[in-house]
């Protein structure tokens, strides 16, 4: 019984795939003998022409730049070089950067293992520090104010 009921309903999705597959085809065939109708052409008039006695001023027309005014560049300032950062006196080992414009640096202090946000405090006891920015192969932390530069250690 469960057997017969099955292989009716079968039956009658088959059927159904069949019909939509028919009628997918058919207007596809359809289309093909019959394209649609492209739309009307636009019709373009030519410009109006001057009026027989018009003067041009041929002197002011050629002194206007034909591709605009040239802009004068900013003068460049040269910023000064920052002091590299000092080293810091403490326990602390860069051990991993991931980079982007949220950088995550991974530091370790003793055993312990830190992983900070660029403008995040590190929760450590001793002064407040901060990682203030992440480059490629080192960090700037701030110590009480003071920058410091923490290079990413070679782990092996």
């Amino acid at each position: 019984m469960l057997l017969r009921s099955f292989n009716w309903l079968l039956t009658i999705m088959l059927s159904a795939v069949l019909a939509i597959l028919a009628a997918h085809w058919s207007w596809q065939l359809y289309a093909l003998f019959n394209p649609a109708p492209l739309p009307p052409a636009h019709t373009f008039t030519a410009a109006p022409q001057a009026e027989p006695g018009t003067c041009y001023n041929l002197a002011a027309l050629q002194q206007q730049p034909l591709f605009g005014h040239e802009q004068k560049a900013a003068p460049v300032v040269r910023k000064s070089r920052p002091r590299p950062a000092p080293r810091p006196r403490s326990n602390l080992k860069l051990v991993g950067l991931i980079g982007g414009p949220q950088g995550v640096a991974i530091i370790r202090s003793g055993k312990e293992q830190l992983i900070v946000m660029t403008g995040e405090t590190l929760k450590l006891p001793g002064p407040e520090q901060t990682l203030m920015e992440i480059n490629p192969d080192h960090i700037i932390i701030s110590r009480n104010g003071r920058a410091e530069r923490l290079d990413l250690q070679d782990i092996r």
